[in-house]
């Protein structure tokens, strides 16, 4: 997968791609240039957080609380 290295300031193929969930709730793939060591990010739906989150099992919703009259 390709990402953007700030330091090189260039496009390369990210190594050890890992999907993550930034602070904003947003998902990311974060990796590391082979070149520098730098960090790498892709913002957004990847193939890689598609795949992911296939893999992880959905709870059913839960119901309302009931609320208690004051």
């Amino acid at each position: 997968m390709q990402g953007y290295c700030v330091k090189c300031r260039a496009k390369k193929e990210m190594k050890d791609p890992q999907s993550i969930t930034m602070k904003n709730k947003m998902p990311a793939t974060q990796g590391v240039c082979p070149t520098c060591g730098s960090k790498m990010f892709r913002i957004g739906i990847t193939p890689i957080i598609e795949l992911a989150s296939s893999q992880i099992p959905r709870l059913a919703p839960q119901p309302p609380v009931p609320r208690l009259a004051p």
